[in-house]
This record gives structure tokens, sequence and C-alpha cells, in this order.
């Protein structure tokens, strides 16, 4: 598989013609631009070719194919005719019309041809048909675009690619919608010809389509090749998290110093893939990806499919990170870590009694993390009574029914259910009946920083310790064992106030 870096095409779309040259030197950084027409009828291609020496992309798509157009075929055959005079070096034609289309014009010009369809079948099958429908005519490019609903639909586009690849042809292949952007970023490392950005949010062209500041910023896709490795975060929900901008622009800035001092720092794309259904995304994303961020509902699921483990995940029965070595999944959990380093320095006040609140994943994670400090007294209260007895069997302490947790004499509480994260910012966590001054209150939820329930212990003259303290600290520990470099956690922070602007609290 080449290495070279992906190829980015800005997609313009403009309601006239003169909003063209300030498109083009916001642009300059990419590597082609794609023209879209639909607007425009007359069009003046000797000027525009003059507009920039990039490679040009032309073309015009009606409304039945996903486009805003209504000229005639003769007005179409028109604007290809003139494209290919003024020396514009790829016209993009619809499959379903080309056996009109492509008898109009020059047989040389064929290899300039970017044969597209765009469809909303997302069956493996009934795409890979299309496909080899679509290789019996000759074209320099194959464009495939369909729609994806879910994350999985990407996995079929990623199956599409490796086809393409096969036959030793050109392709754009990936999904379309919010549901498809991994397929545009990974397609762009598994062998696109190039992936299609938007000049902002406002200008996208097509559903889903990254922004170049995204691309650019968030992704930093030119840095990487096709031996870039793909990691993320897997859990259900995912949209609220922002840690892929920490790791992408952590690693971006290490490898940028690394290469100053000749040093090496493993190179890796990090993404969202939220996956409301472990089993199906581990039985197709395991033989893609090489590491993973495990969050809720799924850090219980992964751990029999690991090969082996570290010791507290082992202790805790959970995993929030694993990575592929030699072809074998590894478990972590640096949840255990994060939250041991956070609650040491009170080690010898917790020692008079820890209420957890809640029995998940998490509350697997702090009770590992007291017991690695020594911490015997721990106290679980939940909602659900069966879990929470279920708990304090396994880890040998005590189930507290919510109702009666205020009598409780403890000197620290760590609230590790979800409630209070964002968007629900305003929901108050259970157990606030049991704070009283001077206790020490770890909330694990990190957006908002400071929970409504870390508000009221604060109030009520508490110690309080932030769930992005704890985020930072695990996200550190996970990108050394992504990247094979230790990071110190202050250079961690500084990044996440880098990129944490946009985090609603």
């Amino acid at each position: 598989m080449p290495s070279k870096h992906p190829e980015i095409c800005l997609s313009l779309m403009p309601r006239k013609f003169d909003q063209l040259p300030g498109s083009f030197r916001k642009g300059t950084a990419v590597d082609l631009f794609e023209i879209r027409l639909d607007y425009l009828i007359d069009v003046d291609f000797a000027a525009l070719r003059k507009m920039t020496s990039k490679p040009l992309i032309v073309t015009r798509r009606a409304q039945a194919e996903s486009g805003s157009s209504q000229s005639s075929f003769n007005q179409q055959i028109e604007m290809f005719r003139n494209a290919l005079k003024y020396g514009v070096d790829y016209l993009d034609v619809e499959w379903q019309q080309s056996a009109r289309i492509l008898p109009e014009l020059p047989r040389e010009s064929h290899q300039q041809i970017i044969l597209s369809h765009h469809t909303e079948t997302r069956e493996y099958t009934a795409l890979v048909k299309t496909l080899e429908q679509m290789l019996q005519i000759p074209a320099g490019i194959y464009k495939l675009i369909f729609t994806a609903e879910e994350l999985n639909d990407n996995f079929t586009a990623l199956r599409l690619i490796r086809f393409a690849r096969k036959k030793g042809v050109s392709f754009v292949i990936h999904a379309m919608s919010e549901a498809g952007i991994p397929s545009r970023l990974i397609g762009a490392l598994r062998g696109n010809r190039w992936t299609y950005a938007a000049l902002d949010a406002g200008h996208r062209t097509a559903p889903g389509q990254l922004t170049l500041s995204e691309i650019n910023r968030e992704y930093f896709l030119k840095e990487k090749t096709a031996q870039t490795r793909i990691i993320g975060l897997s859990g259900y929900p995912v949209q609220q998290s922002v840690g892929y901008k920490l790791h992408n622009r952590l690693l971006h800035l290490l490898r940028k110093e690394a290469a100053a001092s000749r040093q090496s720092v493993q190179d890796f794309l990090y993404l969202n893939f939220p996956a409301p259904d472990f089993d199906s995304f581990w039985q197709q994303w395991s033989k893609v990806i090489d590491g993973l961020s495990v969050t809720l509902p799924h850090k219980s699921k992964i751990t029999g499919r690991l090969s082996g483990v570290d010791a507290y995940t082992r202790r805790s029965g959970v995993c929030n990170t694993a990575v592929k070595q030699n072809g074998n999944w590894q478990g972590f959990n640096t949840d255990v870590l994060a939250i041991t380093e956070l609650l040491r320095p009170f080690a010898g006040q917790l020692h008079r009694g820890v209420l957890i609140i809640g029995s998940g994943a998490t509350a697997r994670s702090a009770l590992t993390a007291l017991q690695q400090i020594e911490v015997e007294r721990i106290f679980i209260g939940a909602r659900n009574a069966s879990a929470g007895e279920t708990l304090s069997c396994q880890f040998g302490c005590r189930f507290v029914p919510l109702p009666e947790v205020a009598s409780l004499e403890v000197s620290g509480v760590v609230q590790t259910t979800p409630v209070g994260m964002f968007p629900d910012t305003d929901a108050l966590a259970p157990g606030t009946e049991v704070l009283r001054p001077g206790m020490v209150v770890l909330d694990v939820v990190y957006n908002p920083p400071v929970t409504r329930f870390l508000q009221e212990a604060k109030t009520r003259g508490c110690l309080i310790l932030s769930g992005e303290e704890m985020f930072l600290l695990q996200a550190a520990k996970q990108f050394e064992i992504f990247s094979g470099v230790k990071v110190d956690l202050n250079r961690v922070r500084q990044v996440w106030r880098e990129v944490g602007v946009g985090i609603k609290v």
C-alpha cells in the first residue's frame, strides 16, 4: 500500500461565478478543487482555468442525483465540452447518464472521466454489483457514494474499497451523512484518490462532509499515510466526547517535535465509533482498528475478547483501553490508575469510609482504586439493588439502599454514574444527602468539569475533585499506550484547554 499522504479535494458550489476567486484563495493548501455548477449555466471556463493552477473537477448534478441543477441534457453536454476545451482536468459524470453523455464527448477524454453514482442502498452485495457494472465502462476514476445510517455502514465502504483496490482501478468510495464520517477519513488512508472537504460548515456540498478546519486541525489528515493505525473511542452515545481532538492534536504536536529530534512516536488517527451493540462492532471493526478507548456501556463487555489484561483490569473486571500488539488484543484500565492518583493524597482521611454512588463499570474501577490505596471501609449506594449487592459481594464491601445513605458516617464520596453529563447538565446525581463539610468528593463526569453534584458538594463545604482531572490522567496513560511515548500531564492539560474551548457546560 502506498505511503503517500491523502489528497484533499475542496468541493465548491457557487451561486455566482465571482464567488470562486475568494474560495480558491481560501483553499490554497488543498490538492484539487471540485466545482459544482448546479446553479450556474453560462460559465467562462477560460477565466475559470486561469484562477488556479491546481487540478479542477467540474460537474453539474441534477436533483435526481443528489444535486440542485435543472439544466437540460444539451446544456450538460455543452458544459462538459467547454470544460475540456479550456483544460479542466476531470469531468464528473453520473453513471446512469453515461450511456447518453460519453458518446457526445471525445473518446480520448475518457481517462478524464470520474464515473460516479450516488445511492441510498447500504447493502454490500447490491453495492458491489453496482460497482462491477460501473467498471465495465472505461473511465479514469470510479466514484461510488451511498448514505450511512449507522457505524457499520462504514465497514461496508471499507469492504468496497478493498474490492476496488484488488481490481487495480482508481476510485473514491465513501458513505455520506454524519454516520459516514469514518469512511471518509479511513477511506482517505486506505486507497481513495482523495477525500472531499468543505470551506466551512455553511458550505458543505454533501451530508457529512468535513470542513477544511476539521480535516487539518482536528484530524491532521494530511500528515497521515496508509500505514497510519486507526484508534478510537467505542461506546454509545459518544457524540458528546471530544477526546479525539485531544489525542489527535497531542499526537500532532509530539510527532512534530520528535521529527526535529529524530525520535519515534507511533502514528495513529483517532476517531469516535458510536456502537450501540458491542458484539456487532467487535466482530467487524476489531479487524480494522489497532486500539480502542472504551466507554459506557462496553467496559465490561470487551474483557472476554482480550488475549491479556493488566492487573487493574483483572481486579476490576472492566477495561477502558485496548491495543493490538503482534496481532493480539491487550487490555488496560487507566481509570483505576487515574482514580488512584487523585485519591491517594487523601488516603488517610478516606480510611474513615467512602461511599461509591453507582454500580456500573466505573464503580468497579473506583472500588479497585480504593482497595489499591488500602481503604477498607467502603459502601455502595445504587438504584439497582441487585447490581449493588452483587458488587458488594465481589469486592467485600457493603451495599446500602440510596434512601439510607444519609445516615452513613463516611469521609469521602465517589460519584460514578453519568448523571449530570452534557447535555443533561441540570440533572443531579443521587446521594447528596450524605454530603457534609470536609468530605472529599469526586465526580467522574468530565463534561461539565464541575457538575451540579460537585456544585452542591462545594456549597456544603466539601473538597471537590473534578472528573475532568480524572479524564486527563487516564487520557495521558492511554496516549502513552497508543503512541509509545510518555507525556507530561501538564502538556496534556494544556492541549485539552486548547481543544476544549467548545465544550459546553
